[in-house]
């Protein structure tokens, strides 16, 4: 009985954490896309230094 448990468990430990992660992952992806939308995201790490200096000091 035990061990069938641990199997349901098991399934249901899975199952939630590829849900959890794919939402994760769906809105992280739509949050990178508004951004890239609104031109905040740059390429280079440098020049998204410098987009952060300038947006905050103007």
């Amino acid at each position: 009985m035990s061990g069938r448990r641990m199997v349901v468990d098991a399934i249901v430990f899975s199952a939630s954490f590829y849900v959890s992660y794919n939402l994760m992952s769906f809105f992280i992806e739509r949050y990178r896309k508004k951004r890239i939308h609104t031109g905040y995201i740059e390429r280079d790490v440098s020049q998204k230094r410098e987009t952060i200096c300038t947006r905050i000091g103007s």
